[in-house]
């Protein structure tokens, strides 16, 4: 576990210069006035989970671009130490990005009171539900693809799972799925009569999807060549 989070202190380490004063100030000011005039806290969550999303990938695109992997090994750093690493830095960086979003809604909510404008947290917790089960189910689908092509190679595979969501929504919107979707919303306000369940549900389907995805990402980076 040591070298694990040896490893994590690595790829912040090779980030920083990616997270310095000059990109993150621009991004953070955007996001809060987004929060201040939307009036809602999940507008800084779904911009902070996107920007997660994009982050995961860059330490695949340093390595690549350095030459990294093969670097790994001269330090002894075995390969299933580097895909744990790495799933535990996008971990990191999702419960950074929801931090970060939580404190800017929140200061975007003092500014809008202070302004006198209509600020809502009206069903916050299953919007952060819904984005954090879609963020980290994504980025669950995406990793094998970085282990398995490098970041070069898979950035078209790695937009798969969001362009087949996407497409999924439109083609069930396209063939008159309202009734799906009523039936859908129906479902979810009888779940929400039990958080319980639902919040077990997600979390195992979660627990499930990134379990499958690390077996994937460990088997495919051991048979890659440095």
């Amino acid at each position: 576990m040591a070298k694990t989070k040896k490893f994590v202190g690595l790829d912040f380490a090779t980030m920083k210069p990616q997270l310095g004063l000059k990109v993150t100030l621009p991004l953070l000011l955007s996001v809060l006035w987004m929060v201040t005039m939307s009036g809602s806290v999940a507008s800084s969550l779904g911009i902070g989970l996107m920007v997660a999303m994009l982050l995961s990938g860059l330490p695949f695109a340093f390595g690549d671009k350095n030459n990294l992997d093969a670097l790994y090994t001269t330090l002894s750093l075995d390969r299933k130490t580097v895909v744990r690493g790495r799933y535990l830095f996008t971990l990191t960086m999702d419960i950074c990005a929801v931090a970060t979003s939580f404190i800017l809604g929140t200061i975007g909510q003092l500014i809008a009171t202070l302004t006198g404008a209509t600020f809502t947290n009206d069903g916050i917790v299953w919007v952060f539900a819904v984005m954090g089960f879609m963020c980290i189910a994504i980025q669950a689908m995406q990793l094998p693809f970085y282990f398995k092509f490098g970041y070069q190679k898979a950035k078209l595979f790695s937009i798969i799972p969001l362009a087949g969501i996407v497409g999924l929504a439109g083609a069930v919107l396209a063939m008159g799925g309202g009734e799906l979707l009523n039936g859908i919303t129906t479902l979810a306000a009888k779940l929400q009569e039990n958080s319980v369940m639902l919040f077990g549900g997600i979390g195992g389907a979660l627990v499930v999807l990134v379990f499958v995805s690390y077996k994937l990402s460990l088997a495919f980076y051991k048979k890659r060549e440095f």
